[in-house]
């Protein structure tokens, strides 16, 4: 949910959620979704007023607070970070983004200057980042089947993307992990399948979906049918909504994405870490001396082997 908007298609009914120990997975890369990230810290950390939190010149903050506190959740848990950044909205998404623009609760967007702001920190933290031509959640998932582990996000969209494994969730040393292939294998769908079921159920391209039919029974309509032409024929949806619901599985099935992505970390930079976000952001001291402790010396950061 974003600004009170709902988010993401709601698969969390037909799939298996698996609580993963740190321990157990291993040195793995994670391929973030900044916007679904960053929007969750951003409405958790908000000044005594409810609004965006502020540094005492008056400059929204929250963003980067959340992103420290990810970086710092997500090294402590033995993952190494890739953060990839939205690109150009979609044309089947622009009906969804105005909705959403105009529910969220102003200063809550995650406008182009925090993306900046977050890119710079990266960078100076010797973090890598990825730019995805439209879709973070699309690139995450084209990366879990070019070397990356995971997608890091909660939105089940990256399953329709065809993400091999998502992480949800990272509390307390454990991690929420949902995989592609045993969903499908529960539900006896192929990717195609799993999508046109999303397509029905409702997706950011189509919100609500076809009215009446959650998730059970948009996994019915289509079992009976076979595909999703069979399925909107039988409920008698009109040639216009059908022709668009045909896009929207279509670009699940073949998003754009950057397929030459690279993510390979770079030096780490303390003092310059503690000059941007202490003395030109002013954060606390204490905040950015624990993430850079953390992330430490090439030595300590070299232990994530498994960049992609």
């Amino acid at each position: 949910m974003i600004g009170g908007f709902e988010t993401g298609v709601k698969l969390g009914p037909l799939v298996t959620r698996r609580q993963v120990d740190g321990g157990s997975i291993g040195k793995k890369s994670v391929g973030i979704d900044v916007p679904n990230v960053i929007y969750r810290h951003l409405f958790q950390i908000r000044g005594p007023d409810g609004q965006p939190y502020r540094n005492p010149d008056g400059i929204k903050v929250g963003h980067l607070i959340g992103l420290c506190n990810e970086i710092s959740t997500v090294i402590k848990f033995g993952l190494s970070p890739i953060f990839v950044f939205d690109g150009e909205t979609p044309e089947l998404k622009m009906e969804t983004a105005r909705m959403r623009l105009a529910s969220q609760r102003p200063g809550f967007k995650l406008d182009a200057g925090m993306n900046g702001d977050m890119r710079e920190l990266l960078d100076i933290l010797g973090l890598p980042t990825v730019q995805a031509p439209e879709e973070a959640e699309a690139q995450t998932s084209f990366m879990t089947r070019d070397g990356c582990w995971a997608s890091l996000t909660n939105d089940y969209d990256a399953l329709l993307f065809g993400s091999r494994r998502m992480v949800r969730s990272i509390s307390r040393g454990r991690a929420e992990v949902v995989l592609l292939e045993e969903a499908l294998e529960d539900l006896a769908l192929d990717r195609r399948g799993l999508v046109e079921v999303g397509v029905l159920i409702g997706t950011d391209y189509n919100p609500g979906g076809i009215r009446g039919f959650g998730p059970s029974k948009s996994l019915s309509l289509l079992r009976r049918h076979g595909d999703l032409e069979g399925a909107l024929s039988e409920i008698g949806v009109g040639d216009d909504q059908r022709q668009r619901l045909i896009l929207i599985r279509d670009y699940y099935l073949d998003p754009p994405v950057n397929k030459s992505w690279k993510a390979l970390p770079g030096p780490i930079d303390g003092d310059g870490a503690r000059r941007y976000l202490v003395d030109e952001k002013k954060l606390g001291e204490g905040m950015a001396g624990r993430l850079i402790d953390l992330l430490g010396s090439r030595e300590a950061q070299s232990e994530l082997t498994d960049w992609a």
